[in-house]
């Protein structure tokens, strides 16, 4: 039986990858300040996408972790694979994420993730949700359309871990995690 745990990464955003039409020059998604609108992602969750759960936030700090070089830390999970949802910006990116138990490197998988303006994917990635414009604070809501991509990541083996070491690389960002675990029945 799968089992499927949406981590709580509220702790360690770093970004706002969302914004309402009264923040808009609060966006940090590009180099530019793009953002996604607010108003067109439902808040309720779990989101689930293909029978998977997915649960975002909003706070004070962001809504998703640009990767710079942080280790996030929740209680310890047993795995084989992970479910991202996130994008890329100024390009389409790859990069490794250290897998850890107890601060012991269990594991690296390599995260790649389309470009947000891209409107097919470029690695093997699926459009999790479509946003038919981008906030910009120089242009409002500019033409631009974005995209959040889902990504499965296979773990070459089921480990136990508590902790993701993310590499210094701010152009990837990472709204949601959920785990997939098998039990036996």
């Amino acid at each position: 039986m799968q089992i499927y745990t949406p981590l709580n990464i509220e702790k360690f955003f770093n970004n706002r990858g969302f914004t309402s039409k009264n923040d808009i020059a609060k966006g940090n998604l590009t180099l530019g300040n793009s953002s996604f609108p607010l108003d067109k992602f439902p808040l309720e969750n779990p989101i689930i996408y293909k029978g998977i759960p997915f649960c975002f936030y909003h706070n004070l700090y962001g809504d998703n972790i640009e990767l710079s070089g942080q280790k996030i830390t929740f209680p310890s999970l047993n795995s084989n694979k992970l479910h991202i949802i996130g994008n890329s910006s100024n390009g389409n990116l790859s990069d490794y994420i250290y897998i850890l138990n107890q601060n012991n490197i269990m594991s690296k998988v390599k995260i790649k993730l389309t470009c947000l303006t891209e409107t097919t994917p470029f690695f093997n990635n699926e459009c999790f949700w479509k946003f038919d414009y981008l906030h910009n604070p120089l242009e409002g809501s500019n033409i631009n359309s974005g995209v959040l991509w889902y990504v499965s990541i296979d773990i070459k083996d089921v480990i136990n871990f508590d902790s993701f070491e993310f590499p210094d690389n701010p152009f990837i960002h990472i709204f949601a995690i959920t785990v997939e675990s098998f039990i036996e029945k």
